[in-house]
């Protein structure tokens, strides 16, 4: 698995992994494969927010990410919709156009109702796989419950794999429709932005907060700055590890 680099304004930052952790990659750390739909290159699915979080925590823990001073993390609500939305203010990140939406995700029209595996379809412009479809991802910011999940599954109609809709659940739910993407943090387990208060909610444009119901349209009014991206270091951990 890799990183990529998101710049806001002139300094500051996050990574993000490219592609949803995948089934091979949570067994390599947690010992087992909680997943409905198996496949070792599918994302990981079936994990409650509380599993994700405690993922996170094992593989910082390892021996090589502690020396690197590398520390895993969910990303944010915030830095979701940013890496999502990779510079546009589009219902989704290519466009607003909901036809174009097999090209870049798996979702209930095209799924055969399963997962697929990561990196299969087109990347939004930042060159990250399934910000839309395939699963819902976690995020980390909401405190006690509910917690929020973004991006849509595959699972779900267009609507719901727009940039800015929002689920919220109980962070214990389990689900064939949730799975995470990995942030990268530094040492002190904060993230940069975060630490520079260079990113917020408010970031990104508005955020639909459907409270179970489906929305009619999106709602995003921000502007997300575009940024020339590069490959992050990835841990020793993962095969096919990509450095620039």
């Amino acid at each position: 698995m890799s990183f990529k680099r998101l710049p806001i304004g002139p300094s500051g930052g996050f990574s993000i992994g490219v592609h949803e952790v995948t089934q091979s990659q949570d067994e390599s750390v947690m010992g087992a494969n909680p997943s409905s739909f198996k496949g070792a290159n599918n994302p990981v699915e079936n994990v409650s927010w509380d599993d994700a979080v405690a993922f996170c925590a094992k593989l910082s823990a390892l021996p090589a990410e502690v020396a690197a001073g590398r520390v895993y993390r969910l990303p944010t609500e915030a830095e979701s919709e940013y890496a999502c939305r990779a510079g546009t203010t589009t219902g989704y990140s290519f466009g607003d156009d909901a036809q174009d939406l097999g090209e870049y995700a798996w979702f209930s029209d095209n799924s055969g109702n399963t997962t697929h595996g990561v990196g299969e379809k087109l990347p939004n412009g930042w060159g990250l796989y399934d910000m839309h479809g395939n699963v819902w991802e976690w995020c980390s910011d909401a405190e006690g419950s509910p917690r929020v999940y973004r991006g849509g599954s595959w699972d779900d109609d267009a609507a719901s794999c727009r940039t800015a809709y929002r689920g919220t659940v109980d962070p214990l739910s389990l689900n064939y429709s949730y799975g995470f993407h990995l942030a990268l943090s530094s040492p002190s387990g904060k993230s940069p932005e975060a630490e520079q208060g260079k990113l917020s909610r408010g970031c990104c444009g508005q955020y639909e907060d459907t409270s179970g119901q489906l929305p009619n349209q999106a709602v995003s009014t921000g502007v997300a700055t575009p940024a020339t991206m590069c490959f992050h270091a990835f841990p020793e951990l993962f095969q096919n590890v990509e450095t620039i």
